[in-house]
This record gives structure tokens, C-alpha cells and sequence, in this order.
């Protein structure tokens, strides 16, 4: 699933073979996007581990923010709860409890599907 919208290529395998072998630079490419995609799964596998739920909402929401430069104060997050909450791993219920404790907390406010980040510092301090 998408958030934006977005166009899917397809390759032939040939084509990528041949540009592998005759440009060993992209083939360098293709291993360190792959390195850090395999760093950045193992890094949420440890945050799943010993992270807080709070904790890992924020981190979430944060890492989501970055990804859209979108981290500074009321910045607004758009992003169905049920999504948000298969991305962090947990039931969208804990989510909105969650969510609400940050709004009453001044961290965020909700405003339908968006999440509007008032205080970036804090949340990165959860």
C-alpha cells in the first residue's frame, strides 16, 4: 500500500543483468540500498523488541514526519489510523489510546486522519 500516489516499472531481468555487468557502479548501488533496507528492518525488529508502546508510536510518527520533511511544529500528518497502526504493530485501539494521551499531553493534535505534531522536541524525547 501507497500513501502517495505512485507508478510500479517493471524491468526486464535481462536488461538489469546486462546493466549489472556492464556498470559494476550499479550494482554497488543496488547493494547498499539493499545493506541499509536490511540495517533499517533489523533496527525496527530491535524497537519492536524493548521499545514502549509510547515509545514506538513516536518513533513511528517521527520517522513518517522525516520521511515527508515534514518535522517541525504543526506540521500535519495525514495517515488512516489502521495503516499507522500495522506499521507500528499494534491494534489500532492502542493506537488511538495512545494518540489520545499524546493529544491530552499538547505533543499532537487530531483532526480526523491527520495528526498535527505541535511539539516535534517532546515526542522525540518519548
Amino acid at each position: 500500500m501507497v500513501v502517495d500516489d505512485s507508478q510500479v516499472v517493471v524491468i526486464p531481468l535481462g536488461i538489469v543483468n546486462r546493466l549489472v555487468q556492464e556498470h559494476p557502479e550499479v550494482a554497488n548501488f543496488f547493494a547498499k540500498k539493499l545493506a541499509n533496507m536490511i540495517h533499517e528492518m533489523d533496527e525496527q525488529a530491535l524497537e519492536l523488541a524493548h521499545a514502549t508502546v509510547r515509545e514506538r508510536v513516536s518513533s513511528s510518527i517521527l520517522k513518517l514526519a522525516k520521511k515527508e520533511n515534514k518535522t517541525s511544529d504543526n506540521m500535519r500528518l495525514t495517515l488512516p489510523r489502521n495503516d499507522l497502526a500495522n506499521v507500528i504493530g499494534i491494534a489500532s485501539e492502542t493506537l488511538s489510546r495512545i494518540l489520545g494521551d499524546f493529544a491530552k499531553e499538547g505533543l499532537i493534535e487530531k483532526d480526523g486522519n491527520d495528526i498535527i505534531l505541535k511539539k516535534v522536541e517532546q515526542l522525540k524525547n518519548v
